[in-house]
């Protein structure tokens, strides 16, 4: 299997949520020509206002968890989490936004996810070697 399409569940909170989702753009496929590689453009400009350019897939996949834990009292949602399905793709684009210093409030979003991206990481990769040397057997 092409590691872009392993897949593994990682839980995540409401500030991390929010966090990911403030700073992800849609990347687009634009029709301009023979080229693919030229028609593909960010909808926000990557900076200051978004970090990361993601498909559509991925910000629905936030968006769904995200709307998930928003529907709880405001209380509940400080401690509570949700399961997310991701891609190894979604993966590394979650390790480029996770800077350890991004925090809300007290929440310090930025650390935590750069714990959980890494640790699901090396368990995809892990699980990848070890089904490359069972199929060796």
């Amino acid at each position: 299997m092409d590691r872009s399409e392993q897949e593994i569940e990682i839980e995540m909170t409401f500030n991390e949520l929010i966090f990911v989702d403030d700073h992800i753009t849609l990347l687009a496929r634009l029709d301009l020509g023979d080229d693919p590689d030229a028609d593909v453009m960010s909808l926000r400009g990557v900076g200051a206002t978004a970090s990361v350019s993601t498909p559509q897939d991925f910000i629905l996949k936030v968006s769904a968890a995200l709307d998930d834990l928003a529907s709880l009292e405001p209380e509940q949602r400080a401690t509570a989490v949700t399961t997310v399905t991701v891609r190894f793709d979604d993966l590394l684009v979650l390790r480029e936004m996770a800077q350890s210093s991004a925090r809300i409030g007290a929440d310090l979003v930025g650390m935590t996810l750069k714990l959980k991206v890494a640790r699901a990481i090396k368990e995809l990769i892990s699980k990848a070697d070890s089904d490359d040397e069972n199929d060796l057997d």
